[in-house]
């Protein structure tokens, strides 16, 4: 059938190869609707136009000349062997093509035809191919390069445990070398106490092909030439073939890692206990003051329980007055990087202790604060020493003002009464032997009074040297206060008549106290003294009391010439010295007040006066009321 007209027709038409006729100058006669639709003619387009037309430009003189060299010799076929062929479209784009030339010879003359295949696509699958064959030689050189300089084993087995590749890192690590390694069982790289569960983990996978093991990293023990036992870390592959499944596995020897590990966690051991058992408190935070961590000193130092739960805010504990300064410290610290400050917190008890802390900004990899660390010593101990000393520096210089007091007492106000005394008794003498009995009465009647003002001043030193002495014994006792000033008021009366002084004792008949009788005794006995002293002829002193509030008050009124505003703090102090002058010249030391102070002190009580220049004076104490 294709020999004859008909089924060459059929052939032409609906060959799906391009199929072209041309005569022997190159003019195209025939072309099938494959060859039109191949170079993007319309049907009927190509005949009469030369086969160059089909031709890239670049092509086209050359194509001349094989084509006057073919119609000398024609003969059937395969056109360029060898030779990479385009094809030109209308639209001028190019493509591959693969030509097989036939002459032919009819009764119209000789003829060429040719079949003509686009093997674009087999063009772009032979690159592909090639490109794929390239990365495939790629790979492999990669894989041999890598293997063969990696220090880490990369070791290839089968799935049955034979080995098939062993690089030198193998060697280096494991100590045998590949020809004694390929083609031996994995067990030999393995301590026989894992050999069992090796052997039961290949079975699992053989039998469990959908089990994957790629990408799982685990640390195991391996088995040197030596005998050695070391750590390892294994990083497992598998892959397959059409000859099965095959496994490569990446083996690092990590005992210096695990070494440094172990050194790494008894540093960290030792660095916990350090923290644990430090007695200062380490303290970690962020930059608002939220703690992070903190030691057990932390909670031992303010009396609670390790781990009892506490408040995170940092500067909840601490006192009002020190907190500003804190906040103001904490800011200049993340400026400066680090810094101490001294500060007061709350402990569980509810007592402020003083603390010292050495703080460090800690920076993260940037270089910016992220955290701080704070070392924090009590320093409470050490601030009551200071305080203590300062108490003692403070009663070091009461006890020289006191010893400077007492020594002018004994100097001036002692000395020159006895002066006195004994220059009058001398006269007295001198006035019996003259007889000159009005003027021995009237030395007698001065002598009396001086007297009786030395001896109370003895009296006060005396007194007032037992209390620096520390030998008066405190003893209070349930007092009816009406009758201990009773006792008072019978004592001063005659120096009282002696300037016309009406005393008046408003105490309340029921009012009762609990105080020490003698001491309170020695603080009437001065008030009044002093009172009588400092009030005029005809004048009057007023003793009241009463309860008010949770204290005993009582009150010693003068209607007396009163203490200037500027001299009242003087009166109750050691360290300064003010006296007056009576109104009728007595004398005093102000030791009597400075005595009154001390024994109201002994009572937790307190002493204090008011007064108004030439208004008179109100001393007034109070003492806590027991009963």
């Amino acid at each position: 059938m294709i020999n004859s007209k008909e089924g060459f027709e059929k052939l032409f038409i609906y060959s799906a190869q391009g199929i072209l006729v041309a005569d022997k100058t190159g003019k195209i006669v025939r072309a099938n609707p494959a060859c039109e639709n191949m170079f993007g003619y319309e049907t009927g387009e190509l005949p009469g136009k030369k086969v160059e037309t089909l031709i890239p430009r670049r092509f086209e003189a050359n194509h001349q000349k094989v084509r006057k060299e073919y119609n000398h010799h024609p003969h059937s076929r395969t056109m360029g062997i060898g030779m990479d062929l385009s094809g030109c479209r209308k639209d001028n784009t190019e493509f591959p093509v693969e030509v097989s030339l036939s002459p032919i010879t009819t009764k119209e003359g000789s003829f060429v035809i040719a079949f003509i295949i686009d093997i674009t696509e087999r063009k772009k699958t032979e690159q592909a191919l090639k490109e794929k064959t390239e990365e495939i030689k790629i790979n492999e050189e990669r894989y041999r390069s890598v293997t063969q300089s990696a220090n880490d084993a990369i070791i290839s087995s089968d799935s049955k445990g034979k080995i098939i590749d062993w690089n030198p890192g193998a060697e280096k690590i494991f100590g045998y070398t590949k020809k004694e390694a390929i083609g031996k069982e994995l067990t030999m790289i393995i301590p026989n106490t894992y050999r069992e569960q090796h052997a039961r983990g290949m079975k699992y996978l053989e039998l469990n092909s959908e089990h994957r093991v790629s990408g799982k990293t685990r640390e195991l023990i391996g088995l040197h030439k030596s005998g050695k036992e070391f750590a390892i870390e294994l990083s497992l592959a598998e892959w397959e073939t059409s000859g099965g499944k095959y496994f490569t596995g990446i083996i690092r020897d990590i005992t210096q890692r695990k070494k440094a590990e172990e050194e790494l966690r008894e540093s960290e051991e030792k660095y916990r206990t350090l923290v644990e058992v430090a007695d200062d408190v380490i303290l970690l935070t962020d930059l608002n003051g939220k703690h992070l961590f903190r030691n057990k000193a932390f909670y031992t130092s303010l009396g609670y329980e390790a781990g009892e739960p506490l408040d995170t805010n940092g500067f909840a504990p601490v006192h009002p007055d020190d907190k500003p300064k804190l906040m103001h410290l904490h800011k200049k610290l993340l400026e400066q990087g680090s810094l101490s400050s001294e500060y007061r917190v709350r402990n569980k008890q509810g007592n402020w202790v003083h603390r010292f802390a050495k703080s460090t900004v800690i920076r993260d990899k940037i270089g910016n604060p992220s955290q701080i660390l704070a070392i924090i010593r009590d320093i409470t101990e050490r601030k009551n020493a200071e305080e203590a000393l300062k108490e003692n520096e403070l009663k070091l210089q009461e006890l020289n003002s006191t010893k400077d007091k007492f020594f002018s007492i004994i100097a001036h106000d002692l000395k020159n009464p006895f002066a006195a005394t004994l220059s009058a008794s001398k006269m007295l003498l001198s006035y019996i032997d003259k007889k000159d009995f009005t003027k021995v009465e009237s030395i007698a009647r001065m002598l009396y009074p001086a007297t009786k003002q030395t001896y109370a001043l003895l009296e006060n030193l005396l007194e007032w040297s037992r209390s620096q002495r520390g030998a008066i014994n405190f003893s209070p006792a349930f007092l009816h206060m009406k009758s201990t000033v009773i006792d008072s008021i019978e004592i001063a009366e005659s120096q009282a008549k002696a300037k016309n002084i009406t005393i008046t004792n408003d105490v309340p008949d029921n009012f009762h106290i609990i105080a020490d009788e003698n001491l309170l005794s020695v603080v009437f006995r001065n008030l009044l003294s002093n009172a009588i002293k400092f009030t005029k002829d005809g004048g009057s002193v007023t003793i009241k009391a009463c309860i008010n509030g949770k204290m005993a008050e009582v009150s010693v009124i003068d209607t007396g010439i009163g203490i200037p505003k500027e001299h009242q703090d003087k009166l109750f102090r050691i360290d300064t010295k003010y006296q007056r002058i009576g109104t009728a010249n007595e004398y005093g030391t102000s030791l009597g007040l400075i005595l009154c102070k001390e024994f109201i002190e002994k009572h937790k009580g307190k002493i204090w006066v008011e007064s108004e220049e030439n208004k008179g004076s109100e001393f007034k104490f109070s003492i806590p009321d027991y009963h």
